[in-house]
């Protein structure tokens, strides 16, 4: 996306030699305005695997403790986490 804005940008440029600086001009301003978001993304994807993991994690605790018991009772199943996206796979 940042690169079809930076193109668009630079094609109106009329003076010779001047387009891919403005190309580098325009990339790296909407990368720096772009930082931010990508930044909380990447932390909603950290706290999803945590919680994708702490579920499994628990999961297979509770697996063991039912193999230790001799498997009887009932199977132990996986706690959802809330989001649809990691439910989705789990369940």
């Amino acid at each position: 996306m940042i690169v079809f804005i930076a193109l668009q940008v630079c094609w109106a440029e009329k003076r010779k030699g001047y387009k891919l600086l403005r190309f580098s001009a325009v990339c790296a301003i909407c990368t720096a305005l772009a930082a931010p978001g990508l930044r909380a993304a990447v932390q909603k994807g950290r706290q999803g695997d945590k919680q994708w993991t702490s579920s499994l994690s628990e999961f297979h605790s509770n697996v063991l403790q039912f193999v230790d018991h001799g498997a009887t009772g009932r199977l132990p199943n996986v706690k959802l986490t809330g989001n649809p996206a990691i439910d989705m796979a789990i369940g």
